[in-house]
This record gives C-alpha cells, sequence and structure tokens, in this order.
C-alpha cells in the first residue's frame, strides 16, 4: 500500500513538472518563429546637395540618394 501510495505522489509530481514546460518551450518556439524578416526598410528619402560650377557660377541642385533621382532644377547659389 506504501508503495501504491509513493508511486502515485511520484506520478502527479512529474506530470504537473511536465506540464508548464510544454507550454512554456511552445510559446517561445512560436515568438521566434514571427521574426523572420531582419532587413531595415527606411521611411525617409535620403537627400543631398549636389553642386556644379558652369562659367565661374555656382549652382546647386537636390539629389535623392534613395531614389537616385533629381529634385528640381539648377539653382545659383
Amino acid at each position: 500500500m506504501k508503495k501504491l501510495i509513493k508511486i502515485t505522489i511520484l506520478l502527479f509530481t512529474i506530470s504537473g513538472m511536465v506540464i508548464p514546460q510544454t507550454t512554456f518551450t511552445t510559446a517561445i518556439a512560436k515568438a521566434n518563429t514571427g521574426n523572420e524578416n531582419t532587413e531595415i526598410m527606411p521611411y525617409a528619402d535620403e537627400t543631398e546637395w549636389r553642386y556644379k560650377v558652369v562659367d565661374g557660377k555656382l549652382y546647386k541642385r537636390k539629389y535623392n540618394i534613395t531614389k537616385k533621382k533629381w529634385i528640381g532644377s539648377w539653382i545659383p547659389v
């Protein structure tokens, strides 16, 4: 009889330890699967001023680095 009680208590203890660990590892696995895309996407375009000299006069024009396109026209400085 004592052996049956010990086995019953041991089984309840083991089953109590196994269930929380299983749900904990399942939660971690689900959290890691959603983070597959690690590429950083910029929201704002990067722009800079480009300069040139024509006939001794300095001109500037805005250039979009992200799209590789000119913005506006040449402006004398």
